[in-house]
């Protein structure tokens, strides 16, 4: 498929099914309920623990029918996956976001680790606390890329400037080759049925990518990340302008979680699929 195909059916694959799209929503929704806590000024461990392992069985469930909307799509299904075999996706869900972890997580976090040493800072994230780790562990790689790891990249860049321009423009590159082969290997997890050893066959991987094309790979990320940093800040547009007006923040936080994130993420995992499909 062209890459013009490959947006169309992305953009349309979602609303086949609009029941399903609120299911997901409501899952992730669950993914940031460890934040009650703030809200009701508790500093009960055992509600907190509670509220931080459904927050993160949640966020492995989003990552799990993701990645089964991958599976299904290279199988050459039309429609959206049924919402079953809830622990398979929740497995699959961990090992979604234990590859994350292996292919940019790791990796960029030795880079600033050994940065900001040479610049005589401390590293911010030695600092994080347990619980917001805990708390961000079943993000969905998307909304963490965008969300935390993004933003960390620019003020790096910023703080890199005045001293190693270089390093900076590197980890800017880094960026942006990794987590494109980080979605590449999750298809060919996907592909191979979900085995957790092939989304590390790098020649295999990369054969892939020639195959298909790097010109092809890198305007199809383009293409598919202006797509969702446009859907997403809509979003947050949307949140701001209700917000300022009415003070309802949180219910259209709420409605945007069932309806346009969860969109977001099923247009995200069909375009990998679709991208990774063989001709």
């Amino acid at each position: 498929m062209n890459i013009g195909e490959i947006v169309k059916d992305s953009v349309n694959y979602p609303i086949t099914d609009w029941k399903k799209i609120l299911i997901l929503g409501v899952i992730i929704v669950f993914t940031g309920i460890s934040s009650v806590n703030l809200l009701l000024n508790t500093n009960n461990m055992v509600l907190i623990s509670v509220l931080v392992v459904i927050d993160v069985t949640a966020g492995f469930l989003v990552n799990g029918y993701m990645f089964k909307i991958v599976k299904s799509s290279l199988d050459g299904k039309a429609g959206l996956p049924e919402f079953n075999n809830w622990i398979g996706m929740c497995t699959d869900g961990i090992k979604v976001f234990l590859v994350f972890i292996a292919y940019l997580i790791i990796p960029v976090a030795v880079l600033i680790f050994f940065a900001l040493l040479s610049l005589g800072e401390t590293p911010p994230f030695v600092t994080l606390s347990v619980s917001t780790m805990l708390g961000s562990i079943g993000m969905n790689p998307s909304d963490l890329f965008i969300s935390i790891i993004w933003p960390g990249f620019l003020n790096f860049i910023v703080i890199l400037y005045d001293f190693f321009l270089p390093g900076g423009i590197f980890a800017i590159i880094y960026a942006i080759i990794i987590f494109p082969i980080f979605l590449v290997a999750i298809a060919n997890m996907a592909y191979y049925k979900g085995e957790f050893s092939s989304a590390f066959k790098l020649g295999e991987i990369m054969d892939e990518i020639r195959s298909v094309g790097w010109n092809k790979l890198v305007v199809w990320y383009i293409t598919t990340g202006i797509i969702f940093l446009i859907l997403y800040f809509m979003g947050v547009i949307v949140a701001y302008i209700f917000n300022s007006i009415y003070n309802i923040g949180l219910m259209i936080g709420l409605l945007l979680s069932l309806t346009l994130i969860s969109y977001i993420y099923m247009y995200i995992a069909r375009s990998v699929a679709l991208f990774y499909m063989p001709e």
